[in-house]
């Protein structure tokens, strides 16, 4: 958290090891529940306190501050957490059978996927303050978090809908025998068995979202990679870069391994569901 005033760097701290410890709580599955959802919630309002302040005895501490491992985390989390959705509604929008629904949600996948995410986060700096009114201003971080969910929704939509268009006829048939109206089948049956075909290729999506988190550094966002690219700066510091670099890429060897080595859980456990 180079930017981050160093009495401040405990906060950004707890907020790694809240959602590292949380995650391997979600991770195990006797303990998926609808509860998960509240405690996830419960800590992002618990991470926001610990990083913006303000409240009790924290001091304020802005977003043009945030730096290091905790705003990777930010931003990872929140590009997957509002992507998923987003690409969900993307998927079945394309699939729908509404033409203006369908006719928003191909021309939104197909621009975003002609382009790279390095432009879509330029646009959303640059650009998009060339639209906005004199004295109205969107926090940086704010537009780079848009920019990189539209980016991970636009992409994961096509691998849910291949997902949706692997599922047998006969299951669609079956929940209309059923008298399920669109919102529950697809809840229920549909969607299931379409993550759990396409889940392989879904991880791989999420992995290069927490990957992709090193390009906010060049947008000036001092995530992990970019404090450690400022530290270096320091004179004191320099003839540490190769130690440095290798501290970032262990990090996120670790993180990228341990998801890849999860979904292979998962894809066991759910062939073992599947022959029973």
């Amino acid at each position: 958290m180079e930017r981050t005033p160093y009495e401040e760097h405990y906060r950004g701290a707890i907020v790694v090891a809240l959602v590292t410890l949380l995650a391997i709580y979600t991770a195990i599955p006797r303990f998926w529940n609808v509860y998960l959802i509240p405690i996830w919630a419960v800590c992002g309002v618990i991470s926001a306190i610990l990083m913006f302040g303000s409240v009790f005895w924290l001091p304020f501490v802005g977003t043009d501050e945030w730096g290091g491992l905790p705003l990777t985390m930010i931003v990872f989390l929140t590009t997957v957490g509002f992507g998923f959705p987003l690409a969900i509604l993307f998927a079945l929008g394309r699939r729908s059978k509404l033409p203006i629904i369908k006719a928003v949600c191909v021309i939104t996948i197909e621009i975003v996927r002609g382009l790279s995410l390095i432009s879509v986060l330029f646009m959303m700096i640059i650009f998009l303050s060339l639209f906005l009114p004199g004295d109205l201003t969107i926090d940086k971080l704010l537009r780079a978090l848009v920019g990189m969910v539209i980016f991970f929704g636009a992409y994961s939509a096509e691998v849910i809908r291949g997902g949706l268009q692997a599922v047998p006829n006969g299951q669609y048939d079956a929940v209309k025998a059923l008298g399920l109206n669109y919102l529950k089948s697809h809840i229920l049956i549909i969607l299931l068995q379409a993550l759990r075909t396409v889940l392989p290729a879904l991880v791989n999506d999420i992995i290069g979202a927490f990957k992709n988190t090193t390009f906010a550094s060049i947008i000036g966002i001092f995530d992990i990679f970019g404090a450690a690219k400022a530290s270096l700066r320091d004179v004191s510091w320099t003839r540490y870069a190769t130690e440095v670099y290798i501290f970032v890429a262990l990090i996120f060897f670790i993180y990228c391994f341990s998801m890849a080595k999860y979904s292979a859980f998962i894809e066991r456990r759910s062939s073992k569901e599947r022959a029973r």
